[in-house]
């Protein structure tokens, strides 16, 4: 009995919370649709404004250059908004402070349409004639800058789905709480008698493993101090591009000249093969050599940062130099030759 009006409340809390959370989206999407309909309207009137005055100097005969002269000083853009002139479907003039170079390439007034439409935007235009010649001024504005300006933006949105949230699960809390006391004390009792349990048998752990590594890291120690093992520093260079994802965006793609060291032991007595252990390490270098890593397995579901890369050449690199009788202890990766990543693998053991 008690269980069937535990879950019928909750499933009452369920149902008034997903109904609260529409209604608040609903309503903040209605408001944002509102504010950007009136945005909208009033940067047309601004666009209708400024294509009279570009018909009136085209009508005087003055020249593009002034006429794109006069829309760089008077028109100002920014990295969220920018203005376009079209004639007979060319685009003349395409800037933003923040993409200019990629679209300024776009001549073809529907090849530029087709770019720009990837983003949120909003696209205002004019069109007007002149001497049989017809002509688009457009303003085009992301929609998150038209919703910061207006203020209407994300963290106020997520904040009062996040304050409607939190009010449902302290209610929430509240009612089942008086249900649940009796049953959460016996087993917070049970639990901390077996947390407890668990933490002195992984304290034990922790003292053991820390004792194998100090073990370890001796005896490497005694091993070069007494010349058991002899230590090797080979380098390799890899010439390829790559892209780089910035909070999910790409980046451009750049060309690197990547210097990659290896630091190596091998016994004292063992007959060292570079020969062979170059030639097998040139083999898989040889599947990034000259490629975009974007296209290259892992890389091609894997961000190829620095340090991305090095954690992979580490493993596959690490499988090479075991084969042929060596222990990889660090590998360095230098993409400038002011830059690099290390991975020490004594301090990962």
């Amino acid at each position: 009995m008690r269980k069937g009006k535990q879950r019928s409340a909750l499933a009452i809390i369920v149902l008034i919370a997903v109904m609260g959370i529409f209604f608040v989206l609903t309503e903040l999407g209605k408001l944002q649709e509102s504010a950007a309909q009136l945005y909208c309207e009033q940067e047309q009137q601004y666009i209708e404004l400024q294509s009279r005055q570009l018909q009136e100097m085209l009508e005087n005969e003055r020249k593009t250059q002034e006429i794109i002269a006069y829309m760089e000083n008077e028109m100002p853009v920014s990295g969220s908004f920018y203005f376009v002139l079209v004639k007979n479907n060319t685009v003349l003039f395409a800037r933003n402070s923040a993409v200019t170079k990629e679209l300024g390439a776009l001549k073809d007034w529907e090849a530029f349409c087709q770019e720009v439409e990837q983003e949120a935007i909003y696209v205002m235009t004019e069109t007007f004639t002149v001497n049989g010649e017809e002509y688009i001024l457009g303003k085009i504005v992301d929609q998150r800058y038209v919703a910061d300006s207006l203020g209407i933006t994300r963290f106020q949105i997520y904040g009062m789905i996040s304050l409607f949230l939190m009010v449902l699960l302290l209610l929430a809390v509240i009612l089942l709480h008086t249900f649940w006391l009796a049953e959460a004390q016996k087993k917070t009792v049970q639990l901390e008698g077996e947390l407890k349990d668990k933490n002195l048998l992984l304290q034990q752990e922790d003292e053991e493993a820390y004792q194998v590594t100090m073990d370890m890291q001796e005896d490497l120690k005694q091993a070069k101090a007494t010349g058991r093992f002899r230590q090797y520093c080979l380098s390799f260079y890899l010439n390829a591009t790559h892209a780089i994802y910035i909070d999910g965006k790409k980046g451009q793609l750049h060309p690197h000249t990547w210097e990659i060291t290896l630091h190596l032991l091998c016994p004292k007595a063992q007959f060292v093969k570079f020969h062979e252990l170059e030639e097998g390490i040139e083999r898989y270098m040889e599947r990034y050599q000259d490629k975009c890593l974007n296209e290259v397995a892992p890389f091609h579901k894997v961000n190829p940062t620095l340090e991305n890369c090095c954690e992979e050449f580490k493993n596959k690199i690490g499988r090479i130099v075991d084969k042929e009788g060596f222990s990889l202890i660090m590998i360095e990766i230098k993409e400038s030759p002011s830059r690099a990543y290390v991975i020490n693998l004594l301090d990962e053991k």
